[in-house]
């Protein structure tokens, strides 16, 4: 249980291990290009908004009506609960970050090298 008791509602919110289903949906949910205002918040956070939903039983817009500390002190928690998820959650974004590399120095070999002159202004 948090080190604080946080209500919502007059719910006691407590973090539960999710259902590998449960993973898997959450999994498949970070494939859209929708970011929720709780993501926005927490960036470098490894529990998408609707983990920590499904995790303390509410809503995603639920954890818009809890204050900042609150958050915190529930992120840790569910990560606690949930550590398989996160570890998935950070491979996926190290794979994310590669593939970007990846795509940036395809980028950058495709570029023209201005600072050599090319056969037509050799020519001039």
């Amino acid at each position: 249980m948090p080190a604080e008791k946080i209500e919502l509602n007059g719910k006691v919110l407590i973090a539960r291990e999710l259902t590998v289903k449960e993973v898997d949906k959450v999994l498949e949910n970070l494939q859209s290009e929708e970011m929720h205002p709780f993501e926005s918040m927490f960036p470098d956070e490894a529990v998408p908004a609707l983990a920590m939903a499904m995790s303390l039983d509410i809503t995603p817009d639920d954890l818009l009506d809890l204050t900042y500390s609150q958050l915190v002190t529930l992120i840790d928690e569910v990560k606690k609960k949930n550590s398989f998820l996160v570890q998935k959650v950070e491979k996926l974004a190290e794979l994310g970050r590669k593939i970007v590399e990846l795509d940036r120095e395809d980028a950058e070999k495709d570029q023209p090298d201005l600072s050599k002159p090319s056969a037509a202004t050799a020519a001039d």
